[in-house]
């Protein structure tokens, strides 16, 4: 059996700095803590701001917070925390309309506060633990350099390890309704749903099964009924020891999770997910300080088990779900009676999740690989009776070329090929080809792990054998491969957006949500100089020229975690400004509606030619310098609008009432002169 060992460290150096945009996930109940969306439903009961562990996707751009450090030398090592959705801080919720408000945190704050003094105070001190996981040990028959190399890669041990997706995509469920469940039988007549799917290929009843299916069975199971026997037989003769090597981790939290507890400085008390005692339904799963919190002071290996471990050892396992089901006490209401301060899940516990490591895609894309070639499904691309993706299409607008993306709660996706109809799958056996031909993607040979390596690129995980997917080469074919541990340059993929033309309209900029950022005072865009050497005051004119600069991107959350080609967008929209008095506005005049097109995820900087004249009495005897100073700031704005897509295949698809947008720039404001004499 394999056995995962966890080490912790508490606070180790270098290593407690959290990173700067994270999402945290809930050790109690395994969700995302997000933004509460106030609509006409609960507008009156939920307070502007509010955070419950309620999220169900961690790309949500409702679960993204950014962590800043304190700026005060006495409050070293706290830092606040920014909902990035409304750009509000969190701090105490001080209203007084509903009892024990003064516990609950909410993203209202409009600026950070360091007065520990202050109800206001937005410090909070995060005690951080490194759980390190040791990577599974399983036996392998390939020595050491096959396996690095990924030559003939012996992935077949991973069989008895496939872990089934418990998160299946609701758009994947529709596909499987919709599919002939009597194709599969694997699930005898009914749509087979992950969680109710075990693979039971070795010992089951194969008699009912058509001999056209069986063969398909053949190509993928019996090299690892064979292969697994082989090792049986070896291994009763002695014959052989297999050699262990450890199992590719399926991502890099995998090696080193970081769990966090957060306490408020002001109050003294940990935060974390409150279930009991909530003054309304609305606020069941929102974030709180409770003195009860504080019983746990500590994060050591008995109160912050993580399921693997719990399930490892099989210890601690008086969950309250668990003792509810076993002793049938206290199970009136199985949300409420969960004892936020237990062993196996405090409450004030969090997974950390790097967001800037997240890789959140567009619907419709196109691959393309190192080489510049796009991964294609080329009907002249055949391998063992399967047609392959191959690096073929020289352009992403090549309907071959096109792919659609599913994407799980937990970030993994499947991939669903345009021209087939039919979803990524790897086939087991040397090179482990992936191959658009699966009509059920439920096993995790048709999961994938994106795992990002800078904004443009990222590579893929299959999650059947743990491998990495890269360009493979056989023959004349070039093809897709999921056989190495390692991210070798062959596996660098990039992302194009497979739409042709986008439309934005009915844009709608929430002000009251926006930040600016930045500030730069008395910037000096342009000097003149004016000598007098009469003896008489002289009027005289300054024309001084310079490029007025502003910067404009549009922006959302899928685009600003990986970058594409950027899709050429018309925008129905004035633009925000910053103006004069510190104050973003709407500036019409800014855009011309409807007439000028950008890339939609791309910074635009735009350079304006200006003449500014002056006209400034000089003194006799006099040298007089003039210099056009203004300030310069930076900005976000959400906004909501509807978008209208026309892909490359000319389908138009229409989204409307979008909320993840965000506009950024920068201008200038407050422009004045500054002179500075000297007498001659």
């Amino acid at each position: 059996m394999t056995e995962v060992e966890i080490n912790r460290t508490e606070n180790p150096s270098d290593e407690t700095t959290l990173p700067r945009f994270v999402v945290l996930k809930s050790n109690n109940n395994n969700k995302y803590l997000s933004y509460t969306k106030i609509n006409e439903e609960n507008v009156d009961q939920v307070p502007m701001g509010l955070l419950k562990f309620s999220g169900e996707e961690v790309g949500s751009h409702y679960a993204k917070f950014e962590v800043e450090m304190a700026k005060s030398s006495e409050n070293q090592g706290l830092v606040h925390i920014r909902c990035c959705h409304n750009n509000k801080y969190w701090v105490r919720l001080l209203e007084t309309n509903t009892s024990n408000h003064d516990h609950w945190i909410v993203a209202r704050a409009e600026e950070p506060e360091e007065d520990r003094s202050k109800s206001s105070c937005t410090l909070f001190e995060p005690i951080v633990t490194i759980e390190e996981l040791n990577d599974p040990i399983v036996d392998e028959e390939n020595d050491d350099d096959a396996i690095n190399n990924g030559e003939n890669d012996d992935t077949e041990q991973h069989q008895n390890q496939e872990v089934i997706d418990t998160h299946p995509d609701p758009d994947v469920i529709e596909h499987l309704q919709d599919h002939d469940a009597t194709d599969d039988p694997h699930n005898n007549g009914n749509p087979r749903l992950d969680e109710d799917f075990q693979d039971q290929h070795h010992g089951r009843d194969e008699s009912n099964i058509p001999e056209e299916h069986q063969a398909n069975e053949l190509v993928n199971h019996d090299d690892d009924e064979e292969i697994n026997n082989d090792d049986e037989e070896d291994d009763n003769n002695n014959n052989h020891r297999a050699r262990a090597h450890p199992r590719p981790p399926r991502n890099e939290m995998d090696r080193k999770r970081i769990l966090v507890r957060l306490r408020h400085v002001q109050l003294g008390h940990y935060v974390g997910l409150r279930r009991d005692n909530v003054d309304a339904q609305h606020f069941m799963g929102g974030l709180s300080t409770s003195p009860d919190n504080d019983i746990n002071s500590s994060m050591d290996e008995n109160n912050i088990s993580t399921n693997e471990q719990t399930n490892r050892t099989g210890e601690n396992s008086n969950s309250a779900d668990d003792q509810t089901n076993r002793t049938g006490e206290n199970n009136n209401n199985t949300n409420d009676q969960t004892n936020c301060t237990n062993a196996i899940a405090p409450c004030d516990v969090f997974t950390v999740i790097n967001w800037e490591s997240l890789v959140i895609f567009p619907k419709h894309v196109a691959f393309r690989g190192d080489n510049g070639v796009f991964l294609s499904t080329d009907s002249r691309s055949w391998y063992e009776g399967h047609m392959c993706l191959e690096y073929r299409a020289d352009d992403f607008r090549d309907g071959m070329a096109a792919h659609e993306i599913f994407t799980n709660p937990d970030g993994s996706i499947r991939i669903k090929s345009d021209y087939l109809g039919k979803f990524w799958c790897r086939r087991s056996g040397d090179p482990n080809w992936v191959v658009p031909d699966s009509d059920n993607p439920t096993r995790n040979d048709t999961l994938f792990q994106p795992i990002k390596i800078d904004e443009n690129e990222f590579a893929l995980r299959n999650m059947g054998n743990f491998h990495i997917c890269k360009r493979y080469t056989l023959g004349c074919m070039v093809g897709f491969t999921a056989n190495v541990t390692n991210i070798p340059i062959y596996a660098h993929l990039r992302i194009e957006e497979i739409v042709k033309s986008r439309i934005v309209y009915d844009v709608s900029y929430n002000l009251t949500q926006a930040r600016i950022y930045d500030y730069e005072n008395e910037v000096e865009i342009a000097i003149g100089e004016a000598v007098n050497l009469t003896q008489e005051t002289t009027g005289m004119t300054f024309k001084l020229s310079y490029k007025r600069t502003k910067s404009t991107c549009w922006n959302d959350a899928k685009t600003m975690s990986i970058k594409s080609g950027g899709v050429k967008t018309t925008m129905q929209a004035g633009v925000p400004v910053i103006g004069d008095d510190e104050k973003l506005v709407i500036s019409s005049s800014e855009f011309t509606s409807g007439s000028t097109i950008f890339k939609w995820g791309e910074v635009e900087t735009w350079e304006t030619p200006v003449q500014s004249v002056c006209r400034v009495d000089v003194p006799a005897m006099t040298k007089l310098n003039v210099s056009l100073v203004a300030n310069k700031a930076s900005y976000e704005v959400p906004f909501n609008y509807s978008r209208r897509d026309t892909r490359t295949n000319g389908q138009i698809s229409n989204d409307n009432d979008m909320d993840d947008g965000i506009y950024i720039g920068f201008n200038f404001y407050n422009f004045k002169y500054n002179s500075k004499q000297k007498n001659l």
